[in-house]
């Protein structure tokens, strides 16, 4: 395990390593981003700090042109992934179309300076449809799809096929580790790259067994602290800041130092902790960082001289209501007080949103403190009520507030977050935020009079038949006794039926009615039946009938009739239901008169 501070590591950068190893950039190998699984990655529009391939132990393989828009990947598998697993991956740029990526990918294990020829490669050509060459799969390339090729160029494989953008997966073992070079094509000499970046996304049983903390540069790994200071004890909390270059995000840190300075930390495997020293405290702390990435180990040191001082009382944020303003006090007792306001005593009253700064001198030993003071102005709640804002007579409705306060009021009535109202008026909500600020909203409730609807409906049903349930006035919605919700409702059986009508307001309504059977008429017609060639005959009913229609067409209670036949009559009584009657008409020919 390797351990240096900084300035060692320093010293031995610009002695030994050349300058591009100082930078982190993710267009060169040496800043290549440590992928464990399926990524977005945006890609800079411009080739890096260095360029990779003029090493003449690096080679570009199939690629026909140099660097333009480019990214390194790295990554590595763990060692309980089974032997000859199987790796695939699709790069897809973000936008599609006539982007063109191209990669390399390089043997396990090698580095940035002896990378190589690539073990895969692609720089199939994805251009306009008018080409002559067209790339199968791009705008998309990778690893996989059928394809058995190591390397393909511009237009065609190793074996003389039409490259596609694919090329045969790969077989990887456990614990090795790769570099992947990706580069998109249209950067080339100076010109602006079409894409902003893509997402890469693995497949096959080495894709389940990345090792995230993989970190092939943890040796380039530099830690950084502040440099060493003093400080006024009143200065609490004191934040202490690290910077780590080559991070991965998977790197464990650990403060060390005496048993009394650990104790002042809040986090000690923190990368920014807070260091809170008693009141009046005075006296030299020494603090250490180590930061472990991947096996390498890397530290530097910080020693903090505290002075004694009077404590800052201004935080590091500050809130204050819309329409008010906030007193920022830094606390009594230093020499002197300078605010960016340019205000010089110990407190200022602020009604703008902002960063306030203020400088505190210690008196005596002339030790300062700097507070920035994050100041926000918090909006005035407005409080939404959900119900109302009519209520039917005679029924309850619940007032709910939409969202979360820190206090509710009803004035003069409840302090719930609801409320249960029965009788119209205005309702003042009044709220108060988690920031303290108030907010008032007024909901006026207006009562809806109650209706009494009407089914219009026929006195009662007639065997046989079927009648039309309707609803007096217009209403909005209608659910009748057997669930339909027609503004009508038929039926062809007696019993009782109702339905609950719905208002413009919401206010619901019931009626109801009872459908009685009722008998049919029954008509007789008399009169003769029988008459002879030439004479006629009088048929009439018995009943009198509010209308009739017979068979010939007539529609009188009575008929004369001058031919024989069967004559029917329908009548209609008064409650509209129908009744029939037939009578058969026999017509005699004159017996022939012999007066001889």
């Amino acid at each position: 395990m390797q351990c240096c501070n900084l300035k060692s590591r320093l010293l031995l950068a610009f002695l030994v390593l050349p300058a591009w190893v100082m930078a982190q950039n993710v267009s060169d190998c040496s800043g290549a981003i440590v992928v464990c699984g399926d990524s977005d990655i945006d890609v800079p529009d411009s080739p890096g700090d260095v360029n990779d391939f003029q090493d003449p132990d690096n080679s570009i393989g199939c690629h026909e042109t140099g660097e333009s828009s480019s990214v390194w990947l790295y990554f590595r598998f763990r060692n309980d992934m089974p032997p000859g697993s199987e790796l695939l991956f699709t790069i897809a740029p973000y936008e599609g179309g006539d982007v063109d990526y191209d990669f390399a990918l390089y043997a396990a294990d090698t580095r940035c300076d002896s990378l190589g020829e690539p073990d895969r490669c692609s720089y199939a050509w994805s251009v306009e449809e008018t080409q002559t060459f067209q790339c199968g799969f791009c705008p998309f390339t990778g690893l996989g799809n059928g394809e058995t090729d190591l390397s393909e160029g511009i237009f065609f494989d190793e074996f003389n096929n039409m490259a596609n953008g694919y090329v045969a997966p790969m077989i990887v073992e456990p614990g090795q580790g790769f570099y992947l070079f990706i580069n998109e094509f249209y950067g080339f000499g100076g010109e602006e790259s079409e894409s902003d970046g893509f997402n890469i996304s693995f497949s096959g049983e080495a894709s389940n067994y990345f090792d995230c903390t993989a970190n092939p540069n943890c040796e380039l790994q530099v830690v950084s602290l502040d440099q060493d200071t003093a400080l006024c004890s009143g200065n609490v909390p004191f934040i202490l800041n690290s910077q780590v270059t080559y991070a991965t995000g998977f790197e464990t840190y650990t403060w060390s130092g005496t048993t009394e300075a650990l104790s002042y930390l809040d986090d000690p495997s923190s990368p920014n902790p807070q260091a809170i020293f008693p009141d009046n405290y005075t006296g030299t702390i020494q603090y250490i960082l180590e930061v472990s990435s991947d096996g390498c180990a890397n530290s530097d040191t910080i020693e903090l001289s505290i002075e004694p001082s009077p404590t800052i009382m201004v935080g590091y944020e500050g809130f204050f209501c819309e329409g008010t303003d906030l007193a920022l006090n830094a606390g009594p007792g230093f020499a002197s007080y300078e605010w960016s306001t340019s205000a010089t005593a110990p407190s200022i009253t602020v009604d703008t949103p902002g960063t306030y700064t203020v400088t505190v001198t210690a008196p005596g030993n002339g030790c300062t403190i700097v507070r920035n003071v994050e100041v926000t102005e918090i909006p005035t709640p407005a409080p939404e009520i959900q119900g109302g804002p009519y209520l039917c007579e005679g029924n309850a409705d619940t007032l709910v507030v939409q969202g979360s306060f820190a206090s509710y009021s009803w004035v003069g009535l409840s302090a719930d977050s609801f409320l249960v109202v029965d009788q119209p008026g205005n309702y003042l909500l009044r709220v108060i935020d988690n920031f303290g600020c108030q907010g008032d909203t007024t909901l006026t409730i207006t009562e809806i009079p109650a209706q009494s609807p009407q089914i219009e409906a026929p006195p009662g049903l007639c065997p046989g038949g079927e009648v039309i349930f309707n609803v007096e006035d217009n209403w909005s919605t209608y659910e009748w006794s057997d669930g339909s919700t027609d503004s009508l409702l038929v039926v062809d059986t007696i019993g009782d039926f109702s339905v609950t009508v719905t208002d413009e307001f919401g206010c619901t309504y019931p009626a109801a009615t009872t459908l009685a059977p009722i008998d049919a008429p029954e008509p007789e017609v008399s009169g003769d039946t029988v008459f002879c060639d030439g004479g006629s005959s009088l048929l009439l009913t018995v009943q009198d009938y509010a209308g009739y229609l017979w068979s010939n067409g007539d529609t009188t209670n009575t008929i004369t009739v001058e031919e024989g036949g069967a004559y029917v009559v329908t009548v209609t009584a008064v409650n509209g239901c129908t009744g029939i009657d037939t009578i058969a008409v026999t017509e005699y020919d004159p017996l022939p008169l012999d007066l001889a």
